[in-house]
């Protein structure tokens, strides 16, 4: 699951990863031009 999220006060956008099965997740900072939503949540579910 990738959970990317931006405050429309703010000019960074953050993006939390995590996988099935595993007990951590990543939290960074989005530098991707291309992915970067202009505010609010957009959250991906990759299914099997």
């Amino acid at each position: 699951v990738v959970v990317s999220t931006k405050s429309p006060k703010s000019d960074k956008q953050y993006v939390w990863e995590g996988e099935a099965g595993k007990s951590s997740f990543t939290i960074r900072e989005e530098t991707d031009p291309e992915k970067l939503i202009p505010r609010g949540t957009r959250l991906t579910l990759y299914l099997k």
